[in-house]
């Protein structure tokens, strides 16, 4: 069993005035009928075991050396986000990061009138800062 990531991937499009050259080019990649590189290109990148990516695209910019490729990846593990440039044989990695921006609470906690958390049922839970849910202000 492999690890499983969803591709994409998209040339430059202001670059050049038709796919044709590059279409024959991938068509050529097909081994028995069959290539990761043709499916991706044809927009069926989806669930693959794509280990060679790497080797592959370096090989379609080379070809291309002109053109920016980029593939995006979205992996089997939640925060596995990335896209990879390809021009003239060389790749550059780019890891998403993922941030959560902070929340702040703005809530009146009604025990005790302070500006506390509430749970979704109105009451103050034990995370209210000033009376931990009790009613009375702690010191």
């Amino acid at each position: 069993m492999g690890y499983y990531t969803d591709y994409e991937m998209v040339p430059n499009r202001d670059r050049f005035e038709t796919y044709q050259p590059i279409e024959a080019f991938i068509e050529g990649t097909k081994v028995d009928g069959w290539s990761y590189l043709f499916d991706v290109w044809c927009g069926e990148g989806v669930g693959l075991t794509w280990y060679d990516h790497d080797a592959d695209m370096s090989r379609l910019s080379l070809a291309f050396p002109t053109i920016l490729f980029t593939l995006w990846g979205h992996g089997e593990e939640a925060d596995d986000l990335w896209k990879k440039y390809y021009l003239n044989g060389k790749c550059q990695l780019a890891r998403a990061v993922i941030t959560y921006p902070y929340c702040e609470f703005t809530s009146i906690c009604p025990a005790c009138n302070g500006a506390g958390v509430l749970d979704a049922d109105g009451y103050p839970s034990i995370g209210c800062p000033r009376c931990w849910g009790e009613g009375g202000i702690l010191e």
